[in-house]
């Protein structure tokens, strides 16, 4: 197994973009998932003023990485796809 490079990102691997969350982010955020935006962890209800605030000053990491595989031997190999719930399911 190989993986993508470049000489841009943090030790060659890892790339940061830090971007704003704008108020339409939020929202859509919001109205996608408002139990987990609108109760903290200590069960305290937020307002929706209060929840966009919380949005708009969180850190929301995307992160991915690329792979490639390179196939040795064409005739001994398993492709396989695993899917795991999230936690809104």
């Amino acid at each position: 197994m190989r993986y993508k490079t470049n000489p841009n990102w943090y030790e060659n691997e890892l790339i940061v973009d830090v971007k704003e969350v704008t108020e339409e982010e939020a929202k859509r955020r919001l109205e996608e998932h408002p139990d987990k935006w609108k109760k903290t962890e200590d069960g305290i209800e937020l307002s929706d003023e209060d929840a966009l605030t919380l949005i708009k000053t969180s850190v929301i990491i995307d992160h991915w990485s690329t792979l490639d595989f390179q196939i040795e031997d064409k005739e001994s190999f398993v492709v396989g796809y695993i899917k795991t719930k999230s936690r809104t399911e």
